[in-house]
């Protein structure tokens, strides 16, 4: 009769010590205004000349009322980031808001400009796709936020190929996000101090100063989280190799999440320093650093037990389960 191979329980203990560190996410809430929502309210708009093609008053007008619109969604207060990302998904309208600058745009471009009224329309072809950068920006910080909490939603499922998509959308967003700031950046320098009712280069600036140090913490960060799924990845591909006696090749597995949850904290060290970040995902990025260094350890033990472990046997080597109940109570204290 042949000799049937022990079943294994240890996959539920795997399980359960994943479970348990992706269960203890929590979000954190933001809703404040910006130093931008009083931005430039004070600014007149230059008195129209009466040598002005009309459509330039027209257009003018226009761009006064989407950088009011802008301002009713705010990134930056007092000099910290505070962008609402519910009040922004419930109330902004961006088919509405890019309409007023596609027809500002229009009616510029469309304008006769003499030698009088040319630089003045430079400044609001400018202002123009300024507005546009700004409203790229709050739907890519948008983006952004979601990526993040849409990952940990997935990752606390265990559902790791969808939450690696979420976190690579997330970085996707990050890239674009620096690009436009840089686009923006650049129309500042076309604008600096011109009269436009709502332009306040002061506060815009900081605004996208701010950004920059927003998106440098969130970069890092979620280099970190793309690396923590996919050890988490590596944890789940070993546990039915354990099961079919294959411990060489779990070894291996246990090697490579290893690697990765290395690398993850050697991300998440960087986001340390930085004044500026999304509070909404700054408790999971504390969370991870109390965890990564148990799970580091954890693998590493399990690695050697199931590389060493003798070719010809088919018993679970000696520890397994006590290894796997020391990480999950030690990241339950996390």
């Amino acid at each position: 009769m042949t000799k049937e191979k022990p079943q294994i329980g240890r996959r539920r203990y795997i399980s359960g010590a994943v479970s348990v560190v992706i269960s203890a996410f929590a979000g954190c809430n933001d809703s404040r205004r910006t130093a931008e929502d009083t931005s430039g309210d004070s600014n007149k708009s230059a008195t129209p000349n009466s040598d002005e093609p009309k459509g330039v008053e027209k257009a003018r007008r226009r761009i006064k009322l989407v950088y009011r619109q802008l301002d009713r969604f705010p990134i930056v207060e007092g000099g910290e980031f505070s962008f609402d990302i519910q009040r922004f998904d419930e109330e902004f309208d961006r088919e509405q808001i890019l309409t007023q600058t596609e027809a500002a745009e229009r009616i510029l471009r469309g304008s006769d400009s003499s030698t009088k009224t040319s630089d003045e329309i430079t400044r609001l072809l400018a202002a123009t796709r300024l507005a546009e950068y700004r409203i790229k920006q709050r739907i890519l910080i948008y983006r952004t936020i979601v990526a993040g909490m849409t990952y940990r939603n997935l990752l606390r499922e265990s559902e790791y190929e969808t939450a690696t998509k979420a976190i690579r959308d997330g970085r996707r967003f990050l890239e674009q996000l620096q690009t436009v700031g840089k686009q923006a950046e650049s129309e500042l320098q076309t604008l600096g101090r011109a009269e436009i009712v709502g332009y306040d280069r002061e506060s815009i600036h900081q605004t996208q100063k701010i950004l920059i140090e927003v998106t440098q913490w969130t970069s890092s960060a979620y280099r970190g989280f793309h690396d923590i799924v996919r050890g988490f990845g590596r944890l789940q591909l070993a546990n039915p190799e354990i099961e079919a006696g294959n411990f060489k090749q779990a070894g291996r597995y246990y090697a490579e999440a290893n690697e990765f949850f290395a690398d993850a904290e050697a991300a998440l060290d960087r986001t340390h320093g930085y004044n500026q970040k999304l509070e909404r995902l700054a408790q999971l990025v504390t969370e991870f650093r109390c965890m990564l260094p148990t799970l580091q350890e954890g693998c590493d033990d399990l690695q050697t037990m199931f590389e060493t472990v003798d070719p010809e046997s088919e018993e679970i080597p000696e520890g397994t389960r006590e290894t796997l109940i020391e990480m999950r109570n030690r990241i339950d204290e996390c």
